[in-house]
């Protein structure tokens, strides 16, 4: 089941990465002004660089947080910006395990399918409930209810798990070739193809982005992360 199967609800409640997506890739604009012919633009190179940029944008946004303000609820129907994170963490670290699974070559490179989430029992350190946080506990459909009442730990771990997710998934996509992308997913129930999925997926690390700068011009902080 992919995501988009059972979309998140950009309305639930839910530091700059270390590098910069042009540097990650050598893609355009990593030396910009630089004497000599530009690096060749493809599919990849295009798609990566964005899906990066998204990335580094929805840790920026959370950077200036206190852990207060990142664990505040600013309405009863939406789930804090500390939860925006950890969902769209949640998400990523499970595009990473599809691309894993469907894409032998992949995990002959990077090794076998999985999550981080899984591989190392972050729930259960954390104390959450377990399968009951909505499908493949990502909270999506998650009851209004449970929901409110989960605890996430403090924020800098919060950002640890999403920091290494978003890592773990451009490491898999960066072994993509242009031929990956133009090709239908295995197993992709929309015959969708691995392109597509991947513009899914940044579409929605874009929604829940957001929704954390829209929650934190409630907050009466700055919000936007392109300024």
């Amino acid at each position: 089941m992919r995501l988009r199967k059972a979309p998140p609800n950009p309305n639930g409640r839910g530091g700059l990465a270390d590098r910069s997506a042009s540097a990650e890739f050598g893609l355009p604009g990593a030396n910009l002004g630089a004497v000599g012919a530009p690096t060749p633009e493809t599919t990849k190179r295009l798609l990566l660089r964005t899906y990066t940029l998204a990335h580094e944008r929805a840790l920026k946004v959370v950077d200036d947080l206190t852990d207060k303000q990142f664990a505040k609820p600013v309405h009863s129907s939406v789930h804090t910006i500390g939860w925006q994170l950890w969902h769209t963490a949640r998400w990523e670290d499970r595009f990473a395990e599809i691309l894993l699974d469907r894409l032998r070559e992949l995990a002959a490179k990077h090794g076998p399918a999985r999550q981080l989430w899984n591989s190392e029992s972050i729930g259960e350190r954390w104390g959450l409930p377990v399968a009951s946080m909505g499908y493949r506990d990502t909270g999506t459909s998650m009851e209004e209810a449970a929901a409110e009442q989960m605890q996430l730990p403090e924020k800098s771990e919060v950002i640890d798990y999403a920091r290494r997710a978003f890592a773990f998934v451009e490491e898999v996509c960066a072994s993509l070739s242009d031929e990956h992308l133009l090709m239908e997913l295995p197993g992709d129930p929309d015959h969708d193809s691995v392109g597509q999925n991947l513009m899914l997926y940044l579409e929605h690390v874009n929604r829940h982005l957001g929704m954390m700068e829209a929650m934190k011009g409630q907050l009466g902080l700055t919000g936007s992360v392109t300024r």
